[in-house]
């Protein structure tokens, strides 16, 4: 089996899995600051490099997944930013993990690999335990690892790749088996390449715009159910029409009585109480004077005390037209030239 003349490795784990200790075991030196912390030690990607077995090794340490000080999100973002400093891309990612319980933590770190680099990462990744001097029979992993459930499911993912370190002895042998191990699967699989990288990012980027917008719908939703009644008015040119608005805007339909005059609906949307007042149709009280016609749209706004919150023009077409400016001016007189908040409702015809 022949040598990858340099190598270059990304360390993925949970904050305090040992992976700042094994990077340093790789390289046989203290090029990343570890140790036991209540906080995460690695914060940002973070690049060494060495010369290990007569070939330039370069690792880089990632910040620990599940860190309790960022979110989830946030994790992925700045594991994100080490490809740059493996480029044109990694031979292996290292996931470390430490040797006891797994845990979710430990579960979300794998994750991590896959939603940031996609499931094509999983192919050039090696389960990297650490605490390795914790094993009272170093040769029987395999048997203790397949009592876990959910760890066989992982080590099945990268075809049962895996070494173990420990990280408190002096023994470049582990690291020249790991260094092989490496070898042997860049020989079957290749790198992880810069274009395998790039269209995982743009796939996890839209998953967070799409993310974004959900809890942005949801609080705006919440923001939505929390308010008081909403009130609207309705004015538009026949009765007829404004009437088909109401049902839309309530999604209801309605027995309305015979009696000419404004009506009142209430309804609920979304979980909120909302009132429609329609105003007579313009064009049903064409015999009546402007005065007339202004009083009946006043005494209209009466049922919406103590006011409303949008005066709603229906329309039957979207263009701009005369009837339009006619509501309008009519509307601004009734009010003295206040600023309205107007929304134009188009009903088509079909």
């Amino acid at each position: 089996m022949s040598h990858v003349t340099s190598l270059k490795l990304v360390l993925v784990g949970k904050a305090g899995a040992g992976k700042s200790s094994a990077g340093n075991t790789i390289l046989g030196k203290e090029e990343f600051t570890a140790g036991f912390s209540f906080n995460a030690v690695t914060t940002e990607c973070q690049r060494g490099e060495g010369e290990v077995d007569r070939r330039t090794v370069t690792v880089v340490d990632t910040p620990g997944v599940a860190d309790l000080h960022v979110s989830v999100e946030d994790a992925k973002d700045r594991v994100a930013e080490c490809f740059p400093m493996s480029a044109p891309g990694p031979d292996a990612f290292l996931l470390v993990i430490k040797l006891g319980l797994f845990t979710p933590e430990e579960k979300q770190a794998a994750d991590v690999i896959q939603e940031v680099f996609g499931a094509a990462a999983l192919k050039h990744t090696i389960v990297l335990f650490t605490h390795g001097d914790q094993l009272e029979n170093p040769d029987d992993l395999e048997t203790s690892v397949k009592k876990c459930d959910e760890l066989t499911i992982l080590l099945d993912k990268v075809r049962w790749r895996y070494h173990v370190f420990n990280n408190k002895i002096d023994d470049r042998t582990q690291v020249i088996e790991l260094l092989n191990k490496i070898d042997q699967m860049v020989g079957e699989r290749g790198r992880y390449t810069r274009e395998l990288f790039q269209k995982a990012d743009e796939k996890r980027k839209q998953k967070q715009e799409k993310e974004r917008l959900r809890r942005e719908e949801e609080e705006l939703r919440q923001e939505w159910y929390e308010k008081p009644e909403l009130r609207i008015l309705l004015i538009g040119k026949s009765t007829a029409s404004n009437r088909i608005a109401s049902k839309i805007i309530l999604e209801e339909r309605f027995q309305y009585p015979d009696t000419e005059g404004c009506q009142k609906i209430n309804g609920e949307v979304l979980g909120r109480r909302v009132s429609v007042v329609e105003t007579p149709g313009l064009s049903d009280a064409c015999r009546k004077s402007e005065k007339e016609i202004m009083h009946e749209i006043l005494s209209c706004i009466c049922l919406t005390s103590p006011g409303p919150h949008a005066f709603v023009i229906v329309e039957r077409s979207r263009e701009e037209s005369a009837e339009r400016k006619n509501i309008l001016k009519l509307t601004e007189d009734a009010f003295g030239g206040q600023p309205l908040y107007v929304i134009f409702l188009a009903i088509e015809k079909r």
